[in-house]
């Protein structure tokens, strides 16, 4: 039995019943199709055949989509029933026949149709409608020109995501023009030679019907859908899907659908950055040397901005460089260095929000969506009268953000108060808001929706844009500012206890030594340590062999356990003091997240990784500002906007943030770190036993970190001491005089040399700096 769905946008066939009729499939060669069924689930097609169908005593000839399964054999679609110019009647459950020419028939003029063919490869961009030349080889006979009604070749259609409206065209000497829309999401190409259509010359009284406008608006409501449900969670029924699905698409245009640039029109209206640098003068700085293709890729970012309005070119006194930073995929990141300006910049102290307001506001939801900004920096302009501060120069000239650039210090309170702005009323009752991290929540699946509707409408009032990669609706659970939110309640990310979990046991005396060490690092917040770690510190006992047992394996994983749980692993504070610690061995890299409370230490989070063979082979400095920028990337949803003290046994790293002309690696991790605020202070190894454990006995996976530049935005304030006062201390201390004589007379080769007034010890060692500084003793820890 047949089925009648004017909902269905093509006719469908069973294999099946295929198989009966025993009809020719023309399979489809291209990459695979897929149709949205009336659940929101995908329909796979095996091909397309064409069958005679009876209605009404007239045959008309079609052509049917073939599905693997079909709850009918046949569905006859509304492209059918328009072709026979079919008419539903609903109250009597009847299909009508026209006794006018149907729309897509013609009348037999005598004259024979002709197919219409690509004439040369036409690529159509995504969601686009282009005119593409087409020609023929039947040409009458009596006229060079004439006119033509045009019937799509559905297959053709089909195959190339692409749509050819029945229209009449002028044919002149074999060639014509057709349009054709292409409503998927990427280029299509239609190369020379395809048949896009038929046609047969036509005189005005042989056609009834032309219009389709009907069609287009099916094929449009189904792409439509297309678009959205990628970002809607697979575990929901068909029937909520739907629901959400009908929510969103009242809402396609502030989604990066049509957005070729990703650079939306900003409204007149929205607030402006300012940068307040008060009575300073403008800091003028020299561009950096580049080789002549970093050259070329400067000048060619610089050229795309301005096409898309993001800068313009300045006569500005103020002039940051600028720093190429090469991204794992090989390409490079357009990066200016304002951290010049940003030490002279007033700090904006606008609040951030706290984590546990955050997370407290998400209790008893059961449904979430997160949603994200498409480059939300970009969508928030500059003050006129601040542009001339973000000038940057380059080999070529001077340029200024029209919009707020990554790397400011205040940018994070201004996309704060933003973002407070455009959600007021919202934020905490129906959505949570942490500066571009925004999630919508809901009791029930109903509530859900109504918010998401209402947080969706605020977005297009204020002209935004979001991605639709990464905005996700109607989730179960979801991961925010490091804790998994679900309807059973809030709980930290695993991973952030994995480093520790996911320790080995030792199977040398020097791995047991490590991780006792950190055990004992925080042996003050357990238990009868001393009684639990009895069987491990037996085996470092002089003379005693190593052998593991049974209970050294118990009381190795009542360890761990301890270590992962209260009161050891606290939750977060941001009115307390934190500090960040980090430790790189030649196996891996470690950072223990870490906060003060009553002047205790209290662990929030543990991270380790190893090294990667190229990192293994990194200097000794190199592999601990590694570990910090590990470090710094894996907390930061706790570090960022706030600041922080990193902690480190390795003194080179007090001088990493105020390197200047950084390159290379340096470079990439000297501008990651711009993002946060935060001081560097010293502490010598035998102190510093937890970080030193983790990158001991890391995590046995290497997680190399994103090149994720969305953020660089902070200011960073060392607290080592400056050149002047390292000198002054160095000319000081007695005990350095005759190094400092014997500096004067050596040659290259000699031991001490004195650069820049400063004293240092030349080494040639493959794993550490070349030239070690010398530290006075009033300096040494």
């Amino acid at each position: 039995m047949a089925l009648v769905d004017t909902g269905a946008a093509v006719s469908i066939m069973s294999a099946a019943f295929k198989a009966r009729l025993g009809r020719k499939v023309t399979f489809l060669l291209e990459k695979a199709i897929t149709f949205c069924g009336v659940g929101g689930n995908s329909l796979c097609p095996i091909g397309v055949c064409t069958a005679a169908v009876l209605l009404s005593d007239q045959v008309f000839v079609t052509e049917f989509t073939v599905l693997p399964r079909s709850t009918h054999d046949i569905i006859l679609g509304i492209d059918f029933l328009r072709m026979c110019g079919a008419t539903v009647d609903c109250r009597n459950g009847e299909v009508i026949i026209s006794d006018a020419v149907p729309h897509g028939l013609i009348e037999n003029s005598g004259t024979e149709s002709g197919a219409l063919r690509v004439y040369e490869d036409t690529v159509i961009p995504a969601f686009c409608a282009v005119r593409v030349p087409v020609a023929s080889s039947h040409i009458n006979d009596n006229k060079t020109s004439f006119d033509a009604l045009v019937e799509p070749f559905h297959l053709s259609c089909i195959k190339k995501n692409t749509l050819v409206p029945h229209s009449i065209v002028s044919v002149s000497e074999g060639r014509s023009d057709l349009w054709t829309t292409n409503y998927s999401n990427e280029p299509v190409l239609l190369p020379g030679g395809l048949k896009l259509a038929s046609f047969k010359e036509y005189s005005p009284t042989t056609v009834a019907v032309l219009s389709d406008v009907r069609r287009d608006e099916q094929v449009t409501a189904c792409s439509d859908s297309s678009k959205v449900l990628p970002m809607v969670d697979k575990a929901l029924t068909a029937d909520k899907r739907r629901m959400l699905v009908d929510v969103l698409l009242k809402y396609l245009q502030v989604f990066d659908f049509s957005q070729s640039d990703h650079t939306p029109s900003i409204p007149p209206f929205r607030i402006r950055h300012r940068i307040n640098t008060q009575t300073a003068q403008p800091i003028r700085q020299k561009p950096y040397r580049v080789s002549p293709s970093e050259r070329k890729i400067i000048d060619n970012q610089v050229r795309e901005m301005l096409q898309k309005g993001i800068i313009q070119e300045s006569s500005s006194p103020w002039a940051a460089p600028v720093i190429l930073v090469k991204k794992k995929d090989g390409t490079w990141r357009f990066c200016v260095d304002y951290r010049r300006l940003n030490s002279i910049t007033k700090k904006d102290v606008y609040p951030l929000p706290r984590i546990d307001d955050a997370l407290d506001c998400l209790h008893s939801a059961s449904y979430f969506s997160s949603i994200d900004l498409r480059s939300g920096y970009w969508q928030i302009p500059m003050h006129p009268a601040d542009k001339e501060k973000t000038a940057f120069i380059t080999p070529d000239g001077l340029y200024e953000f029209n919009v707020m650039p990554f790397g400011l210090c205040n940018a994070p309170a201004t996309f704060e108060r933003f973002m407070d702005t455009i959600l007021r009323g919202l934020k905490w009752n129906v959505c949570m808001c942490y500066l571009d991290d925004i999630v919508i929540f809901g009791r029930t699946f109903r509530e859900h929706n109504e918010r998401v509707d209402i947080v969706l409408e605020c977005i297009r009032n204020a002209g935004l844009v979001l991605n639709s990669k990464k905005c996700h609706f109607g989730e179960r659970q979801t991961l925010v500012l490091g804790h998994l939110v679900n309807k059973d309640g809030i709980r930290p990310d695993p991973s952030k206890t994995a480093a520790v979990k996911a320790c080995k046991p030792p199977r040398s005396t020097k791995e047991l030594r490590s991780f006792l060490g950190l055990c004992s690092y925080f042996r003050r917040f357990i238990p009868a340590f001393a009684d639990v770690a009895f069987p491990l510190t037996s085996l470092l006992r002089q003379g005693t062999s190593f052998e593991w047992t049974h209970d050294c394996e118990t009381s190795f994983n009542q360890l761990k356990f301890l270590l992962t749980s209260q009161p050891i692993l606290r939750h977060f504070d941001p009115s307390a003091p934190t500090e960040v610690h980090t430790d790189a061995s030649g196996i891996g890299i470690g950072a223990v997240l870490v906060q003060r409370h009553s002047g205790k230490e209290h662990v929030i989070a543990y991270a380790s990784r190893t090294l990667s063979k190229p990192e293994r082979n990194y200097t000794v400095t190199e592999q601990e500002c590694l570990a910090l920028v590990f470090a710094v990337q894996r907390f930061r949803s706790y570090l960022y906007g706030r600041p922080f003290q990193v902690v480190t046994d390795h003194h080179s790293l007090c001088w990493l943030v105020s390197l200047r002309d950084p390159s290379g690696r340096l470079a990439r991790w000297a501008l990651r770190l711009q993002e946060y605020d935060f001081t560097v202070s010293y502490k010598s190894g035998r102190k510093h036993a937890d970080a030193d454990c983790l990158s001991r006995m890391p995590l046995t996976t290497t997680l190399c970190d994103a090149d994720n530049f969305d953020h660089l935005i902070a200011s960073v304030t060392p607290v080592f001491p400056d050149k002047t006062t390292f000198e002054n201390e160095q000319r000081k201390d007695v005990s350095l005089e005759p190094l400092f004589a014997e500096a004067r007379a050596s040659t290259m080769a000699g031991r001490f040399c004195v650069r820049e007034g400063l004293l240092y010890k030349r080494t040639f060692s493959a794993t550490g700096s070349r030239f070690l500084l010398v530290v006075p003793h009033t300096l040494r820890s």
